[in-house]
């Protein structure tokens, strides 16, 4: 887990990063997460599989920019997302949102 240092009314504390996380694939932004940075070529892959959109390893890896937070997963997918709309989380649940 990835923490920072900070200091508020006189006080350090160390807090969990959470970053959002742009899930594209060939190149085509799919879904939009908020996540502790670190292992996110899983967290993709594992939410393309629970999805039922790939059926096992891709290749995946940060997209050709380097752009920050994306990672860019090699179709084809299983079938057509369509229109629909992922809202996904890999947070830990502990503030039940």
């Amino acid at each position: 887990m990835l923490f920072k240092t900070v200091e508020h009314d006189g006080r350090r504390d160390e807090v969990a990063v959470e970053d959002p996380l742009e899930i594209r694939v060939d190149g085509r932004a799919l879904a939009v997460t908020m996540r502790t940075p670190g292992h996110d070529e899983e967290l993709a892959l594992g939410f393309l599989h629970g999805e039922g959109l790939v059926d096992g390893p891709r290749e995946d890896g940060p997209t050709a920019d380097l752009a920050a937070n994306v990672v860019d997963v090699a179709g084809p997918l299983l079938r057509d997302p369509g229109e629909r709309r992922f809202y996904t989380s890999s947070s830990c649940g502990v503030c039940g949102k």
